[in-house]
């Protein structure tokens, strides 16, 4: 019963060390939408883009939500539904190379109720796909929507 809890214990501290570690990919990346606030009568629409500063490729997942609008309802973040058709298909890992920046699909502000929001992309730091970026890194920074 001893060796068993500390068979765990052991396990479970080299799970935390790897979770915690910086690996490929990690403090490289940035996304950023082109502006902190948008209007509905205006039909303004909103860009985002993410950008791998390197040193190392990150990963997306293609063929599936690589990239979600989050609402902010008091302290928690909620996903909106899809804004784009999605294609159905086989997951594969789509790289992005040192200094290479992606866009998403443009969002209109006209398509939502006033708030908080935010971009979050699906990016790891390596082609498996297993080691999720921090959310720090795949989320953008927050805009607003007014009236």
């Amino acid at each position: 019963m001893l060796r068993a809890s500390i068979l765990l214990v052991a396990a479970l501290g080299v799970g935390f060390a790897c979770g915690s570690s910086t690996g490929p990919g990690e403090g490289q990346v940035s996304v950023t939408t082109d502006r902190s606030s948008y209007s509905i009568h205006s039909h303004d629409i909103v860009y985002a883009q993410v950008t791998n500063r390197g040193p190392d490729s990150v990963y997306m997942a293609v063929a599936s939500y690589s990239v979600v609008v989050q609402k902010q309802f008091g302290l928690i973040w909620l996903d909106l539904p899809p804004w784009y058709l999605l294609a159905g298909g086989v997951w594969f890992a789509y790289p992005l190379p040192v200094g290479e920046a992606v866009d998403a699909i443009p969002f209109s502000a006209a398509g939502v109720g006033p708030g908080r929001y935010r971009f979050v992309w699906t990016l790891y730091s390596d082609n498996a796909m297993q080691h999720l970026l921090p959310l720090s890194m795949r989320a953008s920074n927050v805009f607003q929507i007014v009236e």
